[in-house]
């Protein structure tokens, strides 16, 4: 191990990382197990890098983990992972548990639009390895790439990996090259749907907050800029439900939103404003037809 009490050793190390950054032109770097050493090395670190920092802090615990964010740009959330795989692998969890770990997230770190979120890591039992639920994996990933934050999407997950026989290291940081990079598994295709939308929308979608648009013990949607993000933790177990979610003004009377995950799928917004939905266990990304004209999504 490296002693980083010492001088030298901490003023080695800050000019190996300046060198390091700018030999390879990083755009920023991730801190592995950041908490096995003591908060403040890190401030003289991540500055000498010159580059975006995301350091790993293993722990469910929103403030232990925010106090991280003083001493380098972001984190990994880890309350959010937690929390996301026992709502889409637990039967008994419900939505008002993803509420409550997004405020606590919100009232904890400075700033919670760039954690670092995922569902998949080379550390943690592949979600696929969890549940063989295809429609909760969507939904999970929908959450991961959609919600407040920055998606990380750990290799493997696009071409459906399960870490077999365990799920857990080593099994889970399988060769990608046995794939053969394919482009046309479903899962590769849900994820570039999505990453097609994040490209069309304004820059203010990832500058805000999402607002909590509805909320049970099965569904949560949210409203991030003038996306409509609706997920649930049904799974396959398709439960046929109507909703009329409040639109809370964000489109107005008329517009017309296309399911980009299911283009045949258009809702228009009615007298009232709200936005009337059917719930199938699908995750519905919805977003105005008219801005996605030019963008190839949806064959527009």
């Amino acid at each position: 191990d490296l002693d980083t009490e010492n001088p030298a050793v901490i003023s080695e190390l800050n000019n190996w990382i300046s060198w390091l950054t700018r030999e390879f032109d990083f755009d920023g770097i991730r801190i592995d197990t950041a908490r096995h050493i003591r908060q403040n090395f890190w401030d003289e670190f991540t500055r000498s890098s010159g580059v975006f920092s995301i350091g790993e802090i293993l722990s469910d615990n929103s403030g232990y983990v925010a106090s991280y964010q003083s001493h380098m740009d972001s984190t990994l959330g880890y309350p959010l992972y937690t929390k996301l795989i026992r709502l889409y692998t637990n039967p008994n969890a419900n939505m008002y548990e993803l509420r409550d770990v997004i405020n606590n997230d919100r009232n904890a770190f400075k700033d919670t639009r760039i954690l670092g979120n995922f569902i998949d890591s080379h550390d943690q039992e592949r979600f696929a390895h969890k549940t063989q639920d295809k429609v909760l994996f969507r939904n999970a990933l929908t959450l991961v790439l959609l919600m407040d934050g920055i998606p990380i999407i750990y290799q493997g997950v696009e071409q459906d990996f399960t870490g077999a026989p365990t799920g857990n290291d080593p099994f889970n940081r399988e060769a990608l090259w046995p794939s053969s990079y394919s482009q046309t598994t479903p899962t590769y295709q849900f994820i570039a749907n999505i990453n097609a939308l994040r490209k069309v929308v304004s820059p203010s979608f990832y500058t805000s907050l999402s607002i909590e648009a509805w909320i049970d013990e099965h569904i949560y949607a949210f409203i991030k800029e003038k996306v409509l993000i609706i997920t649930s933790n049904y799974g396959g177990n398709n439960p046929n439900r109507d909703l009329v979610i409040q639109g809370n003004g964000v489109w107005p009377t008329g517009e017309v939103l296309v399911n980009i995950l299911k283009c045949d799928e258009k809702i228009t917004i009615d007298g009232s404003l709200n936005v009337p939905v059917k719930i199938n266990g699908e995750p519905k990304v919805l977003y105005p037809e008219k801005s996605l004209k030019g963008s190839r999504i949806c064959g527009l």
